[in-house]
């Protein structure tokens, strides 16, 4: 008989983990998602139910659905529209971050990955044994069954827009193993050139935009992407047998799960190092858009670990048109812009800004003007 499993939470700091929270749960293999600040997590317990967390972690509520085989679990940029898949069965939405549910359209099949644009209104469910994949531009209200062969497929990324997809499928039972992507929110797709008919690919996850992907194979390596899809890469990462994997807003930080240990990259890819060992199997992984709270699950241990990075934001800045463009990716802490034109002051300004949703960052334009003006990103 399974022990309940635990939610804990850790601040990390580089490389080290500190002071952990459990929570007790319901028991069961479950799947994870999160906003884009990484602070609404939601889970799926199979057998189960389904639970969310408004405070990265600290505190966990119970949703109101009945108990099921809940296998994959998707959420918006805000964390308000969720959407949750059965097992043998169909799907679930809800609009109010879990507050009440309500059953799609979505037909039942063995669904096993679960993906949503950010604003909640694309999703895309793939199915394994031999599954389909279908797509929904309504929050699941109606759902469409697109042109892909019926194949093993474990994992399904989406960008913030929800019209570039990417899905992943596992050799299993004789069916073939490949990656497939679709730049029109899944009324095509092409077969990527990556691999072998033989890879079990378990795993797949997108940058905001769509351009940069990476994937996990099962008892293999990790690949990335930069266009989408067209060419590939194997990185350094150990072989392993990876289970999932996933990716901030702008492909810079990624994190992948093994049955070992969790590794992250924090330059798209191109070196991995671990950050948790041992202490069971890892398996599903979300991340915030900053990437700097991952919530990742533990089959093992029944357990999930929100793991928080010290966060470093980065404010971008460009030239449009004649404008000034400022930018930064939604961060994992609460963040103002300020402005002052002069250095030093204690004189800031509060400015305004709005969330981009196609890259998933908040963005405001300044009109140039005689003299100097500063600009800066600061906690609330």
């Amino acid at each position: 008989m399974k022990t309940a499993p635990l939610f804990v939470t850790a601040l990390v700091t580089c490389t080290m983990l500190a002071g952990v929270v459990l929570v007790t749960a319901q028991a069961g293999e479950y799947s994870v998602a999160c906003s884009a600040d990484g602070n609404k997590i939601v889970t799926a317990f199979y057998p189960g139910g389904i639970s969310n967390s408004t405070d990265a972690g600290a505190t966990w509520n119970s949703n109101n659905v009945p108990v099921a085989n809940w296998c994959a679990v998707a959420s918006s940029a805000d964390g308000t529209i969720l959407a949750a898949a059965i097992d043998g069965g169909g799907s679930y939405t809800s609009t109010n971050s879990g507050a009440r549910w309500w059953t799609n359209g979505l037909p039942p099949q063995h669904w096993r990955a679960l993906a949503s644009s950010q604003d909640g209104t694309r999703l895309v469910a793939g199915a394994y044994l031999f599954g389909p994949i279908y797509t929904s531009t309504n929050a699941g209200l109606s759902w469409t069954s697109n042109n892909v062969p019926n194949l093993w497929w474990n994992s399904i990324a989406s960008s913030a827009d929800g019209l570039k997809l990417a899905a992943a499928a596992g050799a299993d039972g004789g069916s073939l193993a490949g990656i497939y992507t679709s730049s029109d929110g899944g009324a095509t797709w092409t077969l990527n050139s990556v691999g072998s008919t033989n890879t079990y690919w378990y795993g797949i996850a997108s940058s905001a935009d769509g351009t940069r992907l990476v994937a996990v194979a099962y008892s293999g390596g990790i690949y990335i992407s930069t266009n989408s899809g067209t060419n590939w890469s194997q990185t350094d990462a150990p072989v392993a047998e990876w289970a999932n994997v996933a990716s901030s807003a702008d492909g810079s930080k990624l994190a992948a799960t093994s049955v070992a240990a969790i590794y992250i990259s924090t330059n798209s890819g191109n070196t991995w190092a671990p950050i948790v060992v041992g202490e069971g199997d890892w398996f599903w992984i979300a991340s915030s858009a900053d990437g700097n709270i991952l919530a990742t699950v533990n089959e093992q241990t029944d357990s999930i670990l929100v793991t928080k990075f010290t966060p470093t934001p980065c404010l971008n800045i460009a030239t449009s048109n004649g404008n000034v463009v400022l930018s930064w990716i939604v961060p994992s802490i609460n963040l103002v812009l300020q402005q002052s034109p002069n250095l030093p002051t204690t004189r800031w300004a509060n400015m305004a800004y709005a969330l981009t949703l196609t890259n998933l960052q908040y963005q405001t334009w300044v009109s140039p003007a005689s003299g100097n003006m500063f600009f800066r990103l600061t906690s609330q």
